[in-house]
């Protein structure tokens, strides 16, 4: 693996950070509240320091991470100015807070209409059918079009991939296929091969016009989101491998291979860190923007203020925890990386 490909993974992790914080730094500007650092990432020496009109930037060697501080966070004195984030209502905070998740999502939503563009939208309709496959043993052929998989129903090539990640795949899947303007089933019992479960088909790929690339940003973004989700699930379950466990590391290796791979594979691995970027700093976790929301809600709720030594000391116990799984993950990149 090149050194040009790991310094192009770490620039481009680093720009999800970017796209991050710059949305709590619009967002808290527009809500008139001074911000005083914008800082891309949070320890480390500092490589870089520029003292602008209003705002101080910079650069830390931990390119893992970032803040933007703002005016009147810390200080109680500070909080009776105008222009402090502490003066402003809980509601135009929870503004600030989910800005950074909310700019990665658009950015993933982006990135995966971009690489859809790039290679096509895949549709419903079969391409090509394997030899000797289930597929082919099955009945199925070149320009059927798949309607329904166990009645879920399937318009693209994406909607089907998801729909047999789902299923369990001790039965048979049941298709419902459109042949010369006619419906048919077919019962078809998919095959592992290469650690997931097929049937043996391409779809036809078309030039997808504008709405096309969209709606796969979109349904991409929502699939991520729910194998995400899937996936704290197996955590909490005991049934995550430490291989599919990765750090700072994994991750500029990861992206170092999907720069050497090409640029789709870059695009794709970027809108996908993007999504998993938000839904991490939505958890409603201390320290993390999630965590912040739920405690604004709670005082939008109740209408009582939570104490700002009590918010102090709850996201400083969050962010010790968060510090230390970092260096947990950290190691075990070093001691017991991830092989691909």
């Amino acid at each position: 693996m090149g050194i040009l490909y790991v310094i192009i993974g770490i620039l481009a992790f680093s720009l999800l950070i970017i796209i991050h914080e710059l949305g709590h730094f619009a967002v808290a500007r527009l809500m008139g509240v001074r911000v005083e650092e914008f800082s891309i990432g949070i320890f480390g020496p500092t490589l870089y320091e520029r003292q602008g009109k209003n705002v101080k930037f910079i650069i830390k060697a931990g390119l893992f991470g970032g803040y933007v501080k703002l005016f009147g966070e810390e200080d109680e004195e500070e909080s009776k100015e105008p222009y402090s984030f502490a003066s402003k209502s809980p509601f135009q905070k929870i503004l600030v807070f989910i800005a950074g998740p909310f700019m990665n999502i658009v950015l993933g939503i982006l990135l995966f209409a971009i690489f859809t563009n790039n290679i096509g939208y895949g549709t419903n309709e079969i391409d090509k059918v394997s030899d000797n496959s289930p597929a082919m043993i099955s009945g199925l052929k070149q320009g059927d079009k798949i309607l329904k998989l166990n009645n879920s129903k399937i318009s693209t090539w994406d909607d089907f991939s998801i729909k047999m990640a789902q299923t369990d795949h001790k039965d048979n899947v049941l298709l419902q296929v459109e042949r010369n303007k006619e419906l048919m089933e077919f019962n078809v019992k998919p095959t592992l091969q290469d650690n997931r479960y097929v049937i043996g088909i391409l779809f036809k790929t078309i030039d997808p016009n504008f709405s096309q690339c969209i709606k796969s940003g979109v349904d991409e973004s929502i699939s991520i989101t729910k194998q995400t989700f899937a996936f704290f699930g197996n955590i909490f379950k005991g049934k995550v491998k430490k291989d599919d466990v990765g750090g700072p590391i994994t991750m500029v290796r990861v992206a170092a291979k999907s720069a050497s791979l090409g640029i789709n594979n870059l695009l794709f691995f970027l809108a996908l860190v993007s999504m998993q970027l938000a839904i991490f700093n939505l958890l409603p976790f201390p320290a993390l923007d999630g965590g912040w929301i739920f405690i604004m809600l709670f005082q939008i709720i109740t209408g009582k203020k939570v104490k700002e030594e009590t918010i102090g000391t709850i996201n400083y116990i969050g962010m010790m925890i968060l510090m230390a799984f970092m260096l947990i993950v950290l190691l075990k990149d070093i001691i017991s990386p991830i092989k691909f």
